[in-house]
């Protein structure tokens, strides 16, 4: 199978599996009224793995040679099984994409 071949399989697979291997996103509403917010439920995902016999015979089965359904990169196998989001999250309002918040003072740090 061509490398061509190879990807239009994987593709196929992921679109067809997309409901398994993808978490449910949880709507919660927001604090004081404002935007509402939610999280990544993965609580009945089933992670979805390629690899081809090349990659392990080249590089073994603990290297990055496991790409999982969803994160969009070779992974090695404990990486690729991690339920890190596999999805960027969505912009908050007043923080642009890819970008962090300020860290929250609470009383107690605030006054040192």
């Amino acid at each position: 199978m061509g490398s061509q071949a190879l990807k239009n399989r994987m593709n196929a697979v992921m679109n067809a599996t997309r409901a398994i291997w993808s978490g449910s996103f949880e709507w919660m509403g927001g604090f004081g009224g404002t935007e509402p917010d939610g999280y990544y439920n993965y609580t009945d995902a089933i992670p979805i793995l390629f690899t081809t016999l090349q990659r392990l015979q080249a590089y073994g089965p603990r290297a990055a040679v496991w790409w999982r359904c969803g994160h969009g990169q070779w992974e090695t196998l404990d990486t690729a099984l991690s339920n890190a989001c596999a999805w960027p999250r969505r912009p908050f309002a007043g923080i642009p994409p890819g970008g962090t918040s300020k860290p929250r003072t609470t009383a107690a740090t605030a006054s040192t």
